[in-house]
């Protein structure tokens, strides 16, 4: 069967996905339906949204996870504590956060991290602390699990430009 033919056998079922929204804790409860992808991309790229509005005070600036996983920062003042906020507390669960911080003269760096109000530890790839970089675009990827009631935080950075 050509791909044509096998696009239009399949074409009502493609996009016949369903979702359940808890407006309440802030989730996404059930997704069903069928999703069939057949030799190549049919629905697309993965578009994320990006929030550029992260609250900073005090050192702290509070990243709210409930409409974005992706953050950028135009220049980050200080260094400062990424207080992500708005993470799911079911165990076995993880959420991987980026956070992009346009650099200037004086790199500034993330050098605690909090994850619903309780600090937690980074364990950085490698085992080491990473360098942040002048007028460089420098992104912090942080996975975030919740396993037996506690925060498992894994952090690496990569530098671009």
């Amino acid at each position: 069967m050509s791909q044509e033919g096998i696009n239009e056998q399949y074409r009502n079922r493609i996009f016949s996905l369903s979702s359940s929204l808890d407006t309440t804790n802030n989730k996404l409860t059930a997704v069903s339906g069928t999703l069939f992808l057949v030799s190549g991309s049919l629905v697309g790229p993965i578009i994320n949204n990006l929030d550029n509005t992260p609250t900073t005070f005090g050192g702290i600036s509070t990243i709210a996870t409930i409409t974005a996983n992706k953050f950028y920062l135009a220049p980050p003042g200080n260094d400062f504590t990424a207080s992500f906020t708005n993470l799911p507390t079911d165990n076995l669960k993880v959420t991987t956060i980026d956070v992009y911080l346009s650099q200037s003269s004086a790199a500034k760096e993330i050098t605690a991290v909090k994850v619903n109000n309780t600090s937690s530890n980074v364990n950085w790839l490698n085992n080491s602390i990473p360098m942040v970089n002048a007028y460089k675009i420098d992104v912090y990827t942080f996975n975030i699990l919740r396993v037996s009631s506690n925060w498992l935080v894994t952090g690496e950075l990569k530098t671009y430009g």
